[in-house]
C-alpha cells in the first residue's frame, strides 16, 4: 500500500497545477506513522486527523490499531455524536 501510495502522490505532484493541500484518507484501517514516514520525503506533513465515530463508546478505541491512530493524530474528530 505504501508503495502505491508513494506513486499516486508522485504522480499529483508532477502535474503542471500549484498543489496547496493533498488530503489522504487511509479507510479507518492503516496505522497512520508508517503512512506519514513514507510522504515525509515527497511533501510536509502538515496534520493528521484522527476519527472516532462516537457511537460505538469507548470501545471504538479498544483495538491496538485505533490508539495508536488516535495517538498520532494531531486532531481527533468524533464522528456521529447525533446518534
Amino acid at each position: 500500500v505504501k508503495d502505491d501510495l508513494r506513486k499516486a502522490v508522485l504522480q499529483v505532484l508532477e502535474r503542471r497545477e500549484v498543489i496547496d493541500y493533498l488530503i489522504v484518507e487511509t479507510s479507518g484501517a492503516a496505522d497512520p506513522r508508517p503512512v506519514a514516514a513514507s510522504l515525509n520525503s515527497l511533501c510536509r506533513l502538515d496534520l493528521v486527523v484522527a476519527l472516532v465515530d462516537a457511537s460505538h463508546g469507548v470501545e471504538a478505541l479498544l483495538t491496538p490499531l485505533a490508539q495508536a491512530q488516535v495517538a498520532a493524530a494531531d486532531l481527533v474528530l468524533l464522528t456521529k455524536t447525533d446518534l
